[in-house]
């Protein structure tokens, strides 16, 4: 019985050990001008840009 225990801990482990490493780093987004952390797949659909700094985050040119 307590190798049983031993091996379900075990095996425990090793299903949430991948589950956690998949989490999706945040990188920084800019969208109209603004910038803001988010995962890639969210920066996409907002239709954003992504930047190294948010610094380099700047306001669309207004067309006349």
């Amino acid at each position: 019985m307590k190798k049983f225990f031993l091996l379900l801990t075990v095996m425990a482990f090793m299903v949430a050990a991948p589950l956690a490493m998949a989490k999706e780093d945040k990188i920084n987004c800019c969208v109209k001008g603004k910038c803001s952390k988010m995962t890639t797949a969210k920066c996409d659909k907002a239709k954003g840009e992504i930047v190294k700094d948010c610094k380099d985050c700047k306001k669309p040119a207004k067309s006349k």
